[in-house]
């Protein structure tokens, strides 16, 4: 309402129309009309980062990756002190497997911010994701000081996982779920961690409570927005482990239903990866490979290295052609 009144008042006003392209692009994922709008805002503001960045966003979610590579540069030459540009140009390159790329383009941004903890996170991960290097990597994130007021817990748990400490990587979760609860974007993947550490452990029916626990939990978060697809594929996650294969399956297509390559290149990708997630847990592994091998064969930020190193679901697999094969499509570029 507020857009439609100030483009009555000022029709060609540019900061409107950045407004009306965000709405579209959040609120729909309507990438063509907020492409539209993107572009009248940067014809009257062609020097402006935020639209930019915007428009950058638009084209990579549309998987016209050369074309968004080349705005965030844009848009970080502009603004190069906007963490969230670089982080995304960064993001952006990664995706491509562009690793040595990103890594030069967050010590551009490094040089600027040095203290910025994002930005020599994303510096790390680029690295490993390059020369698959995990001591590194482990030696880096665990230099990086805790912010005021954090929980270390989070950082202790993921340690504890990464490193084969499973026992003591459930101890951890068990002691404040509460606080993994309230971790954003990384509350399914430390939850998917915490439930194959547990299973780990071959307490089979701690894991089908637990489980079960949280599929309840999940439903009451989502209310009636049941067309999201991020909580749909966690629920699907969920019941695999729960010991539920048939809802597993049926929410894992409605998670490609919901969220195709068709509709979002990047978001498409990575629930791809998700639902093979979800078959690798059921045991079905010629499903999960193949779509391992889709996830694999398009821009994704899920990337080889991490794979190997970082996601022990996978270590059944490790010699199997099939998953070699997936892999060897997200090989590093220069």
């Amino acid at each position: 309402a507020a857009i439609d009144m100030a483009l009555r008042l000022e029709p060609s006003l540019p900061v409107a129309h950045l407004a009306l392209g965000t709405y579209y692009y959040r609120g729909f994922l309507d990438y063509a009309r907020a492409t539209e709008e993107f572009a009248i805002a940067l014809a009257a503001m062609p020097g402006d980062a935020d639209v930019l960045y915007y428009l950058a966003n638009t084209q990579r979610r549309q998987g016209r990756w050369r074309e968004a590579t080349a705005t965030f540069e844009r848009a970080f030459a502009i603004n190069p002190r906007n963490p969230e540009i670089s982080w995304n140009w960064q993001g952006c390159l990664r995706s491509q497997r562009f690793f040595a790329r990103a890594e030069r383009a967050a010590e551009q941004a490094l040089a600027i911010d040095p203290a910025n903890d994002r930005l020599l996170i994303s510096k790390a991960y680029a690295r490993f994701e390059r020369d698959g290097d995990w001591m590194r990597l482990q030696s880096t994130l665990d230099a990086l000081p805790l912010a005021p007021g954090e929980d270390p817990r989070p950082r202790q748990f993921r340690r504890a996982f990464d490193n084969g400490r499973y026992a003591e990587a459930v101890r951890i979760y068990e002691e404040a779920p509460e606080t993994f609860a309230r971790l954003g974007n990384n509350v399914t993947v430390n939850q998917n961690r915490y439930l194959f550490a547990l299973a780990a452990g071959e307490d089979r029916e701690k894991v089908r409570v637990r489980a079960t626990a949280a599929i309840t939990a999940t439903r009451e978060s989502m209310g009636k927005r049941h067309d999201e697809w991020i909580p749909v594929a966690r629920l699907a996650m969920l019941h695999a482990y729960a010991g539920l294969p048939d809802e597993a399956r049926r929410l894992a297509g409605r998670t490609l239903e919901l969220m195709p390559l068709s509709r979002d290149a990047s978001d498409g990708a990575e629930a791809l990866y998700r639902t093979a997630l979800v078959h690798l847990v059921l045991g079905e592994h010629d499903r999960s490979l193949a779509l391992l091998d889709q996830a694999m064969s398009v821009p994704n930020e899920i990337t080889a290295n991490e794979i190997l190193h970082l996601e022990p679901w996978w270590k059944p697999l490790h010699n199997d052609p099939r998953f070699k094969a997936a892999l060897a499509k997200a090989a590093p570029r220069e």
